[in-house]
């Protein structure tokens, strides 16, 4: 685990300190692979609760404590909270997995984002 989120970090580090040379496609590449990293590598399987029951886990590597207080933009960089990403992933979508009711569409998830008690991760 550690492994992985240094190496987002590291991507996502080199990405940004290269990012001021001219249009720099290696840049953008790093930046993404950093963000691919810790998303999937990282905050997916945690925010699933996948290493809650191991003993040997760090606080925040556990769904209790990643990305709270301080650790928030270490941990979860993104616009959106991880109690808001709960509730679209977990809750509206891998309940709704093959309905209609899936909000897979950008307007529905849009329309989602625009409630205010959405927004701040407050709905469960």
């Amino acid at each position: 685990m550690k492994r992985m989120e240094r190496w987002g970090q590291a991507c996502s580090l080199l990405g940004y300190a290269t990012a001021w040379i001219a249009p720099n496609p290696l840049s953008a590449l790093l930046i993404s692979q950093g963000s691919f990293a810790r998303w999937t590598q990282v905050a997916h399987p945690i925010q699933h609760r996948g290493y809650d029951k191991i003993k040997q886990a760090e606080p925040r590597y556990k769904s209790k404590g990643f990305a709270k207080g301080w650790r928030r933009f270490l941990d979860w960089p993104d616009w959106m909270t991880p109690a808001g990403w709960h509730h679209e992933h977990d809750v509206l979508h891998h309940y709704r997995l093959g309905e209609t009711a899936t909000p897979i569409t950008l307007s529905t998830i849009w329309n989602g984002y625009a409630n205010p008690v959405y927004r701040c991760g407050c709905a469960t």
